[in-house]
């Protein structure tokens, strides 16, 4: 299951009224569970090999890193060749309003 279809399992879920079956729940839960390894498997595979591997975007300073096969993108810069993950976000969210100075190292 994607996660498309696993949120359109949810919004037809609450739609209806209905309470949502076990196997749909485990569905749901594994297809974003798959995600989160993805995104896992992006920071140990990749970003902790090549940190430094793109241009950081000008207002950010922080490099924008999509996870394959997911609808995230994963915020980061390095220092001292090791990555520093700041944000991991949907990559259709507005980074507008992030802040990348918030978080204490």
């Amino acid at each position: 299951m994607t996660r498309t279809d696993a949120i359109a399992r949810i919004n037809s879920s609450l739609a209806s009224g209905r309470t949502m079956s076990l196997e749909d729940a485990e569905a749901i839960t594994k297809a974003f569970l798959e995600e989160r390894i993805l995104v896992t498997a992006t920071i140990r595979n990749h970003l902790a090999h090549y940190p430094g591997s793109k241009p950081p975007k000008r207002r950010l300073k922080l490099t924008v890193d999509p996870v394959t096969n997911t609808a995230y993108v994963i915020l980061q810069d390095f220092d001292s060749d090791e990555p520093r993950i700041h944000f991991v976000s949907h990559k259709g969210a507005s980074l507008k309003g992030l802040d990348p100075k918030s978080g204490e190292w």
